[in-house]
């Protein structure tokens, strides 16, 4: 898991992501629809009557470059990301994304066979190794709030880190730290969320506590079907909860 994310949010164009964080009083908006519910739990069914009133936004994703040898080229495709925001009275967020995806891909995992050697190696074998599991992530600044410049895309910084909310078809939602490029890791808090394969597409829901307005989030997307993985991905640039 820590190698599929450690280059998650590559960033090919540092001079994009400062121009965005130039316009933080407007520009790149998510509009956020505000409820009053007791707890997540409700929010959290992808098909909730209350999703119906929240408004839509759809951020623009890049990808990025073919990271090895035998990746496919960039055929200019984008995947069309629904993103949907419910705040809840103690001002956090509960997000809805859902995106068509031609095939649903799942992680194939690991099993344990015989192994001669030694005891504290080879416990656990990859199966499938040529498959790769759809995947979805959220990531947003431990220091929540407007702020400018935003922090590195590639996973925080020492001085301004982040949190990913991390969904992987296949073995669900977990919440990732990072503070720079190669410092993903798994935190121990458990995370809610939901995941439904229907139609031919995703519907990812999460929480996220505390993402008061102004609050910069972006977003990446792993088509399994399209071999990718790690940094091998599509994804956005910051944009602002509002």
């Amino acid at each position: 898991m820590k190698t599929l994310v450690t280059a998650m949010f590559i960033l090919a164009l540092p001079v994009l992501a400062h121009a965005q964080a130039a316009e933080s009083n407007g520009g790149l908006p998510l509009a956020v629809e505000n409820v009053s519910a007791a707890t997540f739990t409700p929010l959290l069914d992808p098909e909730a009557g209350v999703w119906n009133d929240a408004p839509e936004s759809m951020p623009h994703f890049n990808r990025t470059p073919p990271l090895y040898v035998g990746d496919a080229t960039d055929t200019g495709e984008r995947p069309e990301v629904h993103v949907r925001l419910l705040g809840t009275g103690e001002g956090s967020l509960v997000l809805r994304a859902r995106w068509a995806d031609a095939e649903k891909d799942l992680a194939a995992g690991g099993t344990r066979y015989p192994d001669s050697g030694d005891k504290h190696i080879y416990k656990e074998h990859s199966e499938q190794i040529a498959a790769f599991a759809d995947a979805f992530c959220v990531m947003v600044p431990v220091k929540r709030g407007p702020q400018s410049p935003y922090p590195a895309m590639m996973m925080g910084e020492k001085g301004d880190p982040v949190e990913l909310y991390y969904w992987r078809a296949g073995l669900g939602l977990q919440l990732l730290s990072g503070h720079g490029r190669a410092s993903t890791t798994a935190t121990t808090k458990s995370v809610p969320g939901r995941a439904v394969y229907a139609n031919g597409a995703w519907t990812v829901t999460l929480p996220m506590p505390k993402v008061t307005p102004g609050t910069p989030l972006c977003f990446a997307v792993w088509e399994g079907h399209r071999e990718q993985r790690d940094g091998l991905k599509y994804f956005s640039l910051w944009y602002e909860a509002k």
